[in-house]
């Protein structure tokens, strides 16, 4: 007994339509506003210097090495200013097992410095998405820098005025920063923006664990950076949203979304859309609660069997997920990096309720021949 072919095509479209709902989304990029300080830091490890107290957090990472947002395995948050002087960088790293974090590399320039517990830092101004200049440090405070130019990486490229002091605490390391602008032979005006990314690898479990300020940023993928923006850029008049277009139309094109606190922005082919960051979670979680009901309905019809056994289990398990979503769309402090993770999550559950369904009208189908 087999199915008409005219009878499959259409199920065969739409689960080819469920298969690039994901595909379909603009890119999520991060954007930071590097404010200036009054007063520039202190280098000593401390983070106890005013600038600190007072800056937005960078606490929005994802998971190392994947295009998909994942949580991040390692919590971290960075604090960022600048000066005529140079950038300045306050970084967290939080970690229940200081006493396991791999340390071992002091010599300066080595290239495995990477495979101890360490942060990559690095900067394209041009926003040209083939090159960066890179800093590696560890809890030693051990130091390394790199160009890259088109791709091709120059680890003989050496600088010698940034500066680096770490310090422990009880449930975290420290790294205090500075990079002077000579360093990179450029000094950044008010309104500029940089690509930047800042990576974590950790050890402590005993395997390699890493993550990432830009979503799919790595050293192996710069046009992946997220972007500093010297300044502040709030209330993000129609003349900062056009000059941020155009900066980012280099490696983003022209759909990007960038998630900010309290704030979706999405650029969609020359044209800007702004949304409160729980409306915009809100409104994404509405299709999934008429794809979970149209599933249950699939399902409900067919006859009692294994696959509608096996398929009911599935529609209660995304059931599940589908409420955890719910719930943390309606905390209170939610943050865009949660409300990244959460909108992943809708689109793969999405795909998981489509099949569902058409598997379930599939087997309907056969049933009646």
């Amino acid at each position: 007994m087999g199915l008409p072919a005219l009878g499959l095509l259409p199920v065969l479209a739409v689960l080819s339509g469920a298969n690039a709902l994901h595909a379909a989304e603009p890119a999520t990029v991060s954007f930071y506003e590097c404010l200036r300080c009054a007063k520039a830091p202190v280098v000593d490890g401390k983070l106890d210097d005013p600038c600190w107290q007072s800056l937005p957090a960078m606490d929005q990472f994802y998971q190392y090495w994947t295009p998909v947002a994942k949580p991040p395995p390692l919590k971290t948050a960075a604090r960022l200013c600048f000066d005529d002087r140079g950038l300045y960088m306050g970084l967290t790293l939080y970690e229940d097992r200081l006493d396991q974090i791999k340390a071992k590399i002091t010599s300066r320039d080595a290239p495995d410095l990477w495979q101890d517990d360490c942060v990559e830092i690095m900067l394209d101004p041009t926003n040209g998405g083939t090159g960066y200049y890179k800093f590696t440090t560890n809890s030693l405070a051990t130091r390394y820098d790199e160009k890259t130019t088109n791709m091709v990486m120059d680890s003989g490229w050496n600088v010698e005025g940034w500066q680096v002091k770490t310090s422990r605490g009880n449930d975290a390391w420290y790294i205090e920063l500075s990079l002077p602008w000579s360093d990179l032979d450029r000094k950044p005006r008010e309104g500029d923006i940089w690509s930047f990314d800042l990576v974590r690898y950790g050890y402590c479990s005993g395997a390699f664990k890493g993550v990432t300020w830009a979503l799919g940023g790595s050293y192996a993928n710069p046009s992946r950076f997220g972007h500093l923006g010297f300044g502040r850029f709030a209330p993000w008049t129609d003349a900062a949203l056009a000059h941020v277009a155009k900066t980012l139309a280099k490696t983003k094109g022209d759909r990007f979304r960038m998630l900010l606190p309290g704030l979706v922005l999405t650029h969609d082919r020359g044209r800007w859309q702004r949304q409160g960051l729980k409306e915009w979670v809100q409104v994404a979680l509405k299709l999934p609660d008429q794809e979970l009901q149209q599933a249950g309905t699939a399902t409900a019809g067919l006859s009692e069997s294994d696959v509608k056994a096996r398929l009911d289990k599935s529609v209660a398990e995304l059931t599940t997920k589908l409420s955890e979503l719910h719930t943390q769309a309606a905390a209170g402090d939610l943050s865009p990096g949660v409300a990244a993770l959460a909108f992943d999550q809708l689109a793969t559950l999405r795909r998981q309720l489509a099949d569902v369904k058409w598997e379930a009208k599939l087997w309907a189908l056969v049933a009646e021949e």
